[in-house]
């Protein structure tokens, strides 16, 4: 069963196709990775796992995986820069906000920036319209009427959708980044504890935005498992991100 093909990032030339039951399918060989540590089965001839991490500090996730197949004698290669058509006109006016400030549950709440609240308020007082996306346990506390809380109203495929309307979006390193950076919104993506060079978009019109602390990232030190004050996120105030991106990306109206 695979995803409509409606769906807005499905147009975007990298993606072929978007599979939902996918170990159901025969396949020559799957290849799983180190940080997937998943216990699903594969209907494969071959199945390999990459338990061990990689010195990801010179290696994007993407160049990481075709380097693998690669390995195996495939052939396999990362576009430098992909060109995207935009599936939907998009207002002039008032200029639409996404937000994802996800990534929760156990160390991956430490990816989380704590003040997108208040980021958002200073947005939305700015006249901008600001949508929150994620699941049900990644809603902001905000009463606003320029604010529309989407966290855990939409399915995955419509979360797609709705994103793509959205003039700019800003995430912490997340999953919905990467739909933003493929769908070649404008982005701002927040870095704190995790490899900008393992995780971060490859889209031209992405932007990331770090601490730069002597400590900073700590992914894959035993830093990461005991830091318990994330100073790194904690120390990037509102009004910087504010003048960052609204200098970076010339956001006016």
């Amino acid at each position: 069963m695979t995803w409509p093909s409606s769906l807005s990032i499905l147009k975007s030339p990298i993606v072929n196709n978007i599979l939902s039951e996918y170990t159901q399918q025969q396949y020559d060989k799957v290849f799983v990775t180190h940080w997937g540590k998943s216990t699903l089965t594969y209907n494969a001839t071959e199945v390999h796992y990459n338990t061990s991490a990689p010195q990801f500090h010179n290696e994007h996730e993407i160049d990481h995986n075709m380097r693998l197949i690669r390995e195996q004698g495939y052939n396999a290669t990362t576009p430098d820069q992909y060109v995207y058509v935009d599936p939907q006109p998009k207002a002039t006016f008032p200029k639409v906000i996404g937000l994802h400030w996800g990534c929760f549950g156990g160390v991956w709440e430490k990816k989380k920036y704590p003040y997108f609240a208040s980021l958002a308020y200073e947005l939305m007082e700015r006249g901008f319209i600001v949508k929150n996306f994620g699941n049900d346990k990644e809603k902001l506390p905000l009463d606003h009427p320029n604010y529309i809380e989407l966290a855990g109203v939409l399915s995955l495929q419509d979360t797609i959708n709705e994103l793509s309307s959205c003039n700019y979006f800003i995430a912490n390193d997340s999953g919905l980044m990467h739909v933003a950076d493929a769908l070649q919104i404008p982005l701002v993506a927040i870095f704190g504890p995790t490899l900008v060079t393992k995780n971060r978009p490859v889209s031209s019109t992405s932007k990331v935005l770090v601490g730069n602390l002597p400590c900073e990232p700590c992914q894959y030190t035993n830093n990461f498992n005991t830091c318990s004050k994330n100073i790194c996120l904690t120390l990037m105030l509102p009004n910087v991100i504010l003048e960052y991106i609204t200098t970076t990306l010339k956001w006016d109206h």
